[in-house]
């Protein structure tokens, strides 16, 4: 004995689609099927896509961590470069204006006083056209000569006493001066 089943069935099988709700319905059930294999067909390609894109995705990360890797290897040989391309331009800067700096040195240590003893420079500096010396002296006499010799010199102008100091119990004075080199035509200006 077989068991039966009733099979229910809601669309009536005779007339039905000759009637204008049934092609609705007809319609409507096509429509929906074709619907439903061109979505599945998008979700499919959808699916398919990720795995393209997802190694695709993978070799941009690997080449992207290959050429980070080698800019890292490189960057101490760059730092190196651009060090020695920062000293070569100091060089450059100082050797350009070498006379002129001697020029200066040279002018300062002629209008030393006589009696060296006296007088001693403890800093130098030297900044494009103006100059600033430190020294110590036993006596106000040699800054004095110091000076006048200083504002004699056809290279050197506007010679100023900044400061004068002397401590109690000690028997230098510390002094300061600032002046101006003259630039000759030709000298250059760093």
């Amino acid at each position: 004995m077989s068991a039966h089943k009733d099979q229910i069935n809601l669309i009536p099988r005779r007339g039905f689609e000759s009637t204008t709700t049934g092609r609705v319905i007809t319609w409507l059930l096509g429509t929906f099927r074709i619907i439903l294999i061109i979505t599945e067909l998008i979700v499919m390609i959808a699916f398919f896509s990720r795995f393209f894109l997802d190694s695709k995705n993978s070799e941009l990360n690997e080449d992207i961590n290959q050429k980070k890797s080698i800019i890292q290897s490189f960057a101490n040989t760059e730092n190196n470069f651009i060090s020695v391309q920062n000293k070569l331009n100091l060089f450059t800067i100082l050797t350009k204006d070498k006379d002129k700096h001697i020029n200066i040195l040279d002018s300062i240590r002629t209008s030393l006083p006589e009696n060296i003893e006296e007088l001693s420079l403890t800093d130098i500096n030297i900044q494009n056209d103006s100059i600033n010396l430190s020294g110590i002296s036993i006596s106000e006499r040699a800054i004095q000569q110091f000076i006048v010799n200083l504002e004699t010199s056809s290279s050197i102008k506007n010679v100023g006493l900044q400061d004068v100091t002397n401590k109690r119990n000690d028997a230098f004075m510390n002094f300061s001066l600032s002046m101006i080199f003259e630039s000759k035509e030709g000298d250059i200006k760093i």
